[in-house]
Order: C-alpha cells, then structure tokens, then sequence
C-alpha cells in the first residue's frame, strides 16, 4: 500500500467522518459468526505517548505542542517505566470477550499479530488458521491536566477495532472509544504522583481506561 494510501486510511480511523466504513454487525451478522476462531493483531508501529502540561501548550501553542511534545521525557516514561502501547492488551481482552459473546473456541495461547499495514488483505494473511481478525489500533493515548485544575492529571486512550473476515479479506465492522480515567478534578493526582513508583498510578488510570474502552468496542462492534 502506497504513503498515500496509508495517511487516508489513517485520517478515516481517526475522523471516521466522510469515510465508508462499515456500522456494527447485525444480528443475522452475529449469527453467522457464531463458533468461528478469531485472531489477533496489532500495528507494528506503536503510537506514541503524549504528555500535555500547561507550561507547555501556553509557551508553544497548540500547534507547536503537537509537533514536538517533550519528546525525550515522554519516551523516557514510557521506555524506564515499561510503559506498553494500549493496543495488545485491548486487543486481547476484547478477543475474549469475543469468543465468550459468539461461542468462539478458545486457544491455548493468543498470539498478537503484527501488521505495517492496516488493510484487510493485510491482516488477513495473519490469520494462520484462524476464520476471523481482530485489529485494534491505538489511535492517541495520553496524560494531560484538567483545564479546571492544572495541578490534577487524568489518563485518556483513544483507540479503533475492526473485524475482519479473514477468509474472504473483508472488513465485517469497525467501532472506536475514547475513553478517560475516573474524572475528578479535586482528587486525581498530580503530574509528579503520575508518574512516581515507575508511573504506578499512571499504569493504574490507564488500565482503568482500557477496560472501558473493551466494552465500549464490543458495544459497537456488534451493536449491542
């Protein structure tokens, strides 16, 4: 797949908005799902972390902040405190809760699949033996202060899934979350609490996301 083709893709999963993409499956849609195998897969690429402080977007400006967002102390979050990519986790426990909603047989083991490109035909040749691919794609994933509150910072994740058929390369559904840790201004932690203890709490906000985000995505995938 062509750059061209790839930044289009990606402007549709990140707009969704003047796309064609698929709605969630319908109930004779789930119906013929029932009992297949489903794979999983993930970017190559993981999407990189972002941290917004105040200091930071008043003296740059939003625009200044996006190209170049503290770079070496965001990757130093992530690389020192072994900080993973939403994706693999999401993926996996939205695959289980998958198989448990469609009667899926269950693997001994789940494998996450790795694709440079995010197209059906793509994943798809990931399958092995597998009827169905399930492609999750972390989007935007971040700590940033409350506007009400500089001091307090909260988690976000924003990510996309999409089902694929992975027997006739087709795309069966697509859904997206965007997602917060609990919102409470007075009592989130401070940026320092963030990332204390190998960004203990951070971890914890951002897991707490995560499992938001599963529900929501099986919510849309199958429309439920």
């Amino acid at each position: 797949m062509s750059r061209i083709a790839s930044l289009l893709l990606s402007l549709c999963a990140i707009t969704l908005a003047g796309c064609s993409s698929p709605g969630p499956l319908t109930p004779q849609g789930i119906a013929g799902l029932k009992g297949k195998s489903i794979g999983v897969a993930t970017p190559v690429q993981r999407t990189e972390f972002v941290i917004f402080t105040p200091g930071t977007v008043a003296t740059k400006g939003v625009l200044g902040f996006l190209a170049d967002v503290n770079l070496e102390m965001k990757r130093s979050i992530v690389n020192e405190n072994n900080l993973p990519d939403p994706a693999e986790a999401v993926a996996q426990a939205l695959a289980t809760s998958l198989r448990a909603r469609l009667g899926s047989p269950v693997p001994a083991s789940t494998p996450v699949g790795k694709s440079d490109d995010n197209d059906a035909a793509a994943v798809s040749a990931l399958a092995s033996n597998n009827q169905l691919m399930l492609y999750v794609q972390t989007i935007d994933w971040r700590t940033w202060y409350y506007t009400t509150n500089f001091s307090r910072y909260r988690a976000r994740i924003n990510m996309s899934a999409r089902l694929i058929d992975a027997t006739t390369q087709t795309e069966l559904a697509r859904a997206r979350c965007d997602e917060d840790s609990p919102q409470a201004p007075e009592t989130s932690p401070t940026y320092e609490e963030m990332v204390a203890s190998s960004a203990k709490r951070l971890k914890q906000e951002l897991a707490i996301a995560q499992a938001a985000c599963v529900v929501t995505l099986q919510q849309e995938l199958l429309g439920e």
